[in-house]
């Protein structure tokens, strides 16, 4: 059963990466010019094509309860820095096993397993691609409300 345990393993990895992505500060390790979102059109047709709402369906499954919405966003403006900072971890942990994930899966091309190489390739495009341009687009929006409360002076 390769296959089982190749799943197993990007399974494994990416949790890793994701879980030191909320235990640490890992974001950091990137300039705050990475995360900032240059192209909104640009992400959002990405984001579009690739059909994310999809997956951001799914993950509201879950993550569209109540205690859920709250551990990311109270509805204050302080609230708005700290979903900042959890897209930011998220982004990076995600990003992290993408990168190690690519890597592993084209060792399993250069090996000649194909099936490996292109599992691997699926569940990391759904596990951790799509992770990552959701976050790029809450980040955007977020840029977006950030501009807005900035030229507003009550």
């Amino acid at each position: 059963r390769p296959l089982e345990l190749v799943a197993l393993v990007c399974a494994a990895v990416a949790a890793l990466c994701v879980v030191a992505g909320f235990v640490w500060a890992t974001h950091r390790l990137l300039p705050d010019s990475y995360y900032r979102i240059w192209a909104p059109h640009k992400l959002r047709y990405w984001y579009d094509r690739l059909r994310v709402r999809y997956f951001r369906k799914a993950l509201m499954v879950h993550y569209g309860k109540p205690a859920a919405r709250a551990a990311y966003f109270d509805g204050t403006r302080a609230g708005l820095a700290h979903l900042d900072y959890m897209t930011r971890q998220s982004e990076f942990g995600h990003l992290g096993a993408l990168g190690y994930a690519f890597l592993l899966s084209l060792g399993f091309l250069v090996g000649g397993y194909w099936v490996a190489f292109a599992t691997i390739t699926v569940l990391n495009v759904v596990g951790n691609l799509y992770p990552v341009l959701l976050q790029r687009v809450h980040r955007a929006r977020l840029e977006r409300l950030q501009g807005l409360s900035d030229s507003f002076q009550p």
